[in-house]
């Protein structure tokens, strides 16, 4: 988001610029070129800003976009592999799994990884589309293969899960696959991202191996380590905190993994939908699978989202009459009520104390939800035959699972929290000096590498420069300094401090040598 405010008000269209960065460990202070990510995800927040001005709003705006947008592919690929329904819980799943309602990437953040699901997504779509529909095979595969484009130009090499996704796809079908339509979709797939990354080298000749070296190297190396992990070789600790990234739906995604396939193989045995079942596990897994062994970051299982979410849409849609996927659909309902964090913060906030989310009455919600399901699935074996018939032509089926699905997405839109931005105060900090020092002011950094401070530079909307201890103390120019917290003592010019930041690991004071300054004191 800073490279997208930078770079509207300096007018870098092509290649965004940072007046700031530190993404790569070390430190760079003054304008240069961004090319650590591809550019597309930032040009939509340049767009954004551009129409609505550069604000935190319009820097968000595109994720939260393409988080409903990725909610709309879901619902039509839960569609087309099943059922309205399907595509319709499934799409719901998405929106309010805990990764992209609350996460620090997902659909209310100026990150870059919801808009890159959507692209993805949309690949995946457009090719089981096209296999399905032989007369739109070359528009679907041409859009596949711009959708894979846009993907790689928005997260570089994250975006390689897509080709490993539709992998066992090109394998059953490349008679389909490998024709002229395919041949289309691959034309189209690399030809923007080759002609951004040419663009790209003339800058910067090694601008492909640097971010192929920041984004998988590092990562696997593991010098990008952040987390202790379950498993030596794991740099993130997926299969801990899956509980957490995933909930609620956790609880319903992990049976639906197992009893899904094994109620539509009971029932149908080898037919379409047990094929396109099969494909979601696989999608589902695979992407765990390539992260665990790839990604540093719990946001990398994302694109996971969407099968298991596809899945569970299934599990409700199949799971309401006797059947492998009523016992999944059991399972999930009583884990979700007794274990989701999501949950029991919702039913704290609705009754606002009259009933705490303890042990004990959350158990009486598992077990009164678990008896009203098996109720329902059982429906037939205890209702009269007269009030059988009454009673279900009044409620059709498709009415009880809607009605399941928008309860939940009720129950935890209510306690959805408001999100501040960025590390500690530095928004609040950035907005003070943005509106107590001039417009021209420069704010010199002392030593340069001041840690991840973007969003106080975002906030700013000031022109920084780099300068040694020296120079703070003998150029009167300066005006304005950030300096480490272990570093004030090496400024012997008369100066006042005017606020203080913290970044990840550091703290850093805002001096000015200008007794006239109005900023207040925020630290």
């Amino acid at each position: 988001m800073s490279a997208a405010q930078f770079s509207v008000m300096d007018g870098h269209w092509v290649i965004p610029f940072v007046p700031y960065n530190a993404f790569g460990g070390g430190a760079s202070v003054g304008p240069e070129p961004f090319l650590i990510k591809p550019p597309l995800g930032i040009w939509f927040q340049m767009f954004s800003m551009e129409t609505f001005g550069t604000s935190v709003l319009a820097g968000r705006l595109p994720s939260a976009v393409f988080a409903l947008l990725t909610a709309i592919v879901t619902y039509y690929i839960g569609r087309l592999v099943y059922s309205r329904e399907t595509g319709f819980i499934a799409a719901i799943v998405f929106l309010t799994t805990r990764i992209v309602l609350h996460g620090s990437h997902g659909g209310r953040a100026a990150a870059l990884d919801t808009q890159m699901v959507f692209f993805g997504t949309v690949m995946v779509g457009a090719i089981l589309w096209g296999l399905k529909s032989e007369k739109l095979q070359h528009i679907l595969f041409s859009v596949a293969g711009i959708s894979l484009s846009a993907a790689i130009l928005t997260k570089g090499f994250g975006a390689g899960i897509y080709p490993l996704i539709v992998l066992p796809l090109a394998v059953v079908h490349w008679r389909t696959i490998f024709t002229r339509a395919g041949v289309y979709g691959l034309i189209a797939t690399f030809t923007p991202a080759f002609l951004w990354f040419a663009l790209a080298t003339v800058s910067n000749p090694s601008v492909l191996v640097d971010m192929f070296n920041e984004q998988v190297v590092n990562r696997v190396s593991g010098s990008k380590a952040t987390y202790s992990a379950t498993f030596e070789f794991m740099k993130a600790p997926y299969f801990r905190k899956a509980p957490d990234v995933l909930d609620p739906w956790f609880y319903a995604m992990l049976p639906s993994l197992g009893a899904v396939p094994l109620g539509i193989y009971s029932k149908q045995g080898r037919s379409t939908l047990a094929t396109h079942t099969l494909f979601l596990c696989w999608w589902a897994l695979s992407v765990f699978a390539f992260f665990t062994v790839t990604g540093n970051h719990l946001w990398y299982i994302m694109p996971a989202v969407i099968p298991l979410g596809i899945l569970c849409g299934i599990l409700i849609d199949r799971g309401l009459r006797p059947s492998p996927e009523a016992a999944g659909l059991v399972v999930g309902v009583y884990l979700i009520c007794m274990r989701s964090d999501m949950i029991g913060d919702g039913i704290q906030l609705i009754t606002r104390g009259a009933v705490s989310p303890t042990p004990p009455a959350r158990f009486v919600l598992a077990t009164s939800a678990v008896a009203i399901l098996l109720g329902i699935i059982y429906r037939r074996q205890w209702m009269r035959k007269t009030l059988r018939t009454n009673l279900l032509r009044r409620v059709k089926p498709t009415t009880v699972k809607r009605l399941f699905a928008i309860s939940m997405i009720i129950l935890l839109i209510l306690q959805v929290p408001v999100m501040e931005m960025g590390h500690n105060n530095q928004e609040q900090v950035g907005k003070q000096v943005q509106t107590g020092t001039p417009a021209n002011a420069t704010i010199h950094l002392y030593p340069s590498n001041q840690g991840p401070i973007y969003s106080f530079v975002f906030a700013s909307e000031r022109v920084f420069d780099e300068a040694t201890a020296r120079e703070l103390n003998n150029n009167t120019s300066i005006q304005y300094a950030l300096v480490d917290k272990s570093k004030v003592s090496d400024i012997s010019r008369p100066h006042q401090r005017i606020g203080e930041l913290t970044s990840y690991r550091q703290s850093s004071v805002i001096v000015s040598f200008n007794s006239s300054e109005s900023v207040q004191e925020s630290g």
